[in-house]
Formats: structure tokens, sequence, C-alpha cells
């Protein structure tokens, strides 16, 4: 099967689906100012794993057959994309090129350290 998940890299923290959970006061104010009431609590938000996590995960279930890093510029695509769909400033045609850019990129290998997702490809046991 194919396991795809956000990867705790350095760029983990810029993470926009993550935003209100890891800086609560920060998103609190924004909901004030803007009077946004999220779907979710302020305290859910999007989990970035370690590969020692997916070991963990797998461990006597799943051999891994082949991992890749990816998505340095995924963080960039995603708040773009983000703040788009909330203040429509981008061109219909724009935002779809951006996302399509962005799906194209998250399957470009760039290392453990500077990736913002991991895909991995596993078998039974």
């Amino acid at each position: 099967f194919i396991f795809s998940a956000p990867y705790a890299g350095i760029f983990a923290w810029a993470d926009p689906m993550d935003f209100k959970r890891r800086f609560p006061t920060i998103y609190r104010l924004y909901m004030r100012w803007t009077s946004y009431t999220p779907s979710t609590a302020v305290e859910i938000g999007h989990k970035h794993v370690s590969f020692a996590e997916v070991e963990r995960l797998f461990a006597n279930r799943f051999v891994m057959e082949r991992v890749i890093y990816s998505g340095f510029f995924m963080p960039l695509f995603a708040w773009v994309l983000a703040i788009n769909v909330r203040l429509r400033i981008l061109p219909r045609r724009l935002h779809d090129f951006l996302t399509r850019l962005q799906g194209w990129e998250s399957g470009v290998p760039c290392g453990p350290l500077l990736s913002y997702s991991i895909r991995i490809s596993a078998r039974k046991k």
C-alpha cells in the first residue's frame, strides 16, 4: 500500500493546516479580527510524523519498499492557496496552476531534512 503523510522535517512549523494549534494566540486574534469560526477546535492540528513514528506504526505488519521525502516548496504553496481560498485575490487560472504545481512538486524528492511530506510504498509482512 501507499502511505502518505506530512513529515516532521524542519518546515513542519510552517504548515498552515497546523497554524492554529502551534500559534493559538495569534490564531485567536485572527478569529476575532475576521469573525472567522473554524470548523474544528483550535487545539486540533495537522500531525506531522517522524520516520521513527512510521517505523513503530509499521512494525511487524508491513515492510517498507520505498521511501520518498518530498515537498520542499509545499508550505509556500499551501499558504498562498489557503489565503487565496479565503480572500480570493488570485485569478482562478493562477490558483488552478499553483494547485497543479503543488501536486507535481509533492512528488519531487528532496531528502528528509528539507521535506514537508513522506510517501512510503509498503507491502504486508
